[in-house]
């Protein structure tokens, strides 16, 4: 088998027969399909058996236990690998999909005329909120320019390497990813202690690795921005101070363990992002004394004027006792908000 697609849900059938229609019009057929469904909710569970029923045996669908919150969609994904014998791995969100009928064919002509074993292959999408197409760079659209006058590879792709992938701000979304299964297995696969952004620590941890990765500058997916009122999206059902928790973790395990000096360095500068981002939310609800210790923190490792005075300002108006800590607005629904 040359492909398995991994797809994880919850309580999501309609989605996801969206997503497996785009799935099984590919003009490619040495391909199979792997649903893990994360505990769901009883009342979906003939919805998600009729789906299975219309693709037959090109589709395997596996129910885990329902546990509150689920296991998580780096469990779902690493369980659905765990299932596959197919040389490369590829990925699709259930409420996404694939855009580009030739995706696998394109990618079997890269991989298998590449000049060295392929680890990674990596396309773009295009994001959608509502009806609305957002054409700011978000992934790693920069490549396009970069590969420009590169020598190509069969299938119209481009060898890269991590000094360019590194100079994109974003990262290649899992939708778009395709992966050797042993070099997945070899590098641990997804890690299922970080429930937001697993797939950005696992873009870090494979390009640090990868020994030769291919890229085609061709939209092959499109990207539903999850709505931040639908708590059944992972993203969203998570609070935002959760969100920077899992975050910090991934960016410090990159900071930690990359051999890469470029990946390092990424991590470094976007972890004095996200400590800005706490510091500004915390200074925004109230809690001033906390606001203070993240404030220092990104002065520790990204100084700069501005964040100097922003630091003073807010021991100014500790010191002043004017406002304290408030302990409900932070430490309330770390994670997860009430209504999950």
């Amino acid at each position: 088998m040359k492909f398995t697609v991994v797809i994880p849900t919850r309580n999501r059938p309609d989605q996801l027969a969206q997503a497996l229609a785009s799935v099984f019009v590919q003009n490619f057929d040495d391909f199979e399909t792997v649903v893990v469904d994360d505990g769901s909710d009883p009342a979906y569970r003939s919805a998600y058996d009729a789906i299975t029923q219309q693709y037959g045996t090109r589709l395997r669908l596996f129910h885990l236990p329902q546990v509150r919150r689920g296991h998580g969609p780096a469990y779902a994904r690493n369980f659905a690998i765990s299932q596959s014998a197919a040389d490369y791995i590829c990925f699709l969100d259930d409420d996404d999909e694939w855009v580009d009928p030739d995706f696998l064919a394109r990618v079997a002509r890269v991989v298998d005329s590449a000049p060295q074993t392929v680890d990674l292959h990596l396309s773009d999408q295009v994001a959608y909120k509502g009806n609305a197409r957002l054409d700011r760079v978000i992934w790693t659209e920069g490549l396009r320019q970069g590969v420009r006058n590169l020598p190509g590879l069969a299938g119209g792709a481009f060898e890269v390497r991590v000094p360019q992938l590194m100079q994109c701000d974003g990262f290649c979304h899992l939708n778009t990813t395709v992966v050797r299964r042993a070099f997945f297995l070899r590098i641990g696969g997804f890690d299922e202690n970080i429930r937001y952004e697993s797939d950005r620590d696992f873009y870090l941890r494979a390009i640090d690795a990868a020994a030769f990765i291919t890229y085609s500058p061709v939209v092959t997916a499109r990207h539903n921005v999850p709505v931040r009122e639908n708590r059944a999206n992972v993203s969203t059902a998570i609070s935002q101070y959760g969100c920077y928790i899992f975050q910090l973790r991934l960016l410090d395990k990159a900071i930690l363990f990359s051999r890469h000096g470029e990946v390092c360095e990424y991590a470094k500068r976007h972890k004095v992002y996200t400590l800005k981002h706490i510091a500004e939310n915390l200074w925004q609800s109230g809690d001033y004394q906390t606001a203070l210790y993240y404030a220092q923190h990104v002065l520790f490792t990204g100084f700069n004027v501005r964040w100097l005075l922003f630091y003073f300002w807010l021991w100014v108006r500790l010191m002043a006792g004017r406002v304290g800590r408030d302990p409900p607005q932070v430490a309330r629904n770390l994670y997860y908000p009430p209504s999950v």
